[in-house]
């Protein structure tokens, strides 16, 4: 029977994996050792996507454009089978949070959008938003705020903008 990585022994230890050089082929670890590792895989692919993220979402599009029914079909039945474990495996690479990480920003959040204070209108799950040149974090937003502030590319000078104009016409009916 192979292990699953993260299996925890009666001693507490953790398998982290097999190997030649353990005596047994088997190699555990302390459970603290175990995810300090695991932050480390995390951030490294973390930072292989966004070094290599033009050439990843590039090749991802070629091959989504030549396989796309036979991708869309089995994607349907995969998600369907275990939604949480690809919203998991997701989050990890584009943002580097595990699922408890996005759960717990959720629950600090009252489960609702941090501008508008509202679920999501398209059913979907609340969007991570971070900022794209340095990557951090900055909360759980419904669709429409997440495409808002995308479209504004982040400025506050153009957000001010356009509130001065909506300001400007707040008293036209349409």
């Amino acid at each position: 029977m192979k292990l699953k990585l993260g299996t925890v022994r009666e001693d507490g230890l953790v398998f982290g994996g097999y190997s030649k050089k353990c005596q047994n082929g088997e190699w555990w670890i302390t459970q603290e050792h175990y995810e300090e590792r695991k932050q480390m895989f995390r951030e490294s692919k973390r930072r292989e996507y966004l070094k290599n993220k033009d050439k990843i979402l590039k090749r991802s599009k070629d091959w989504y454009y030549k396989n796309r029914e036979d991708h869309l079909k089995s994607r349907r039945e995969k998600y369907k089978e275990n939604p949480e474990k690809h919203k998991a495996l997701n989050l990890e690479i584009k943002y580097g949070i595990s699922l408890d990480e996005y759960n717990q920003m959720l629950l600090k959040q009252n489960e609702v959008c941090a501008i508008c204070n509202m679920n999501c209108k398209s059913g979907r799950s609340l969007a991570v938003d971070h900022c794209h040149k340095t990557g951090k974090i900055r909360g759980l937003l419904c669709s429409n705020c997440n495409n808002g502030i995308g479209r504004f590319n982040d400025s506050i000078e153009l957000l001010k903008e356009s509130i001065k104009y909506l300001e400007k016409f707040k008293n036209i009916n349409h």
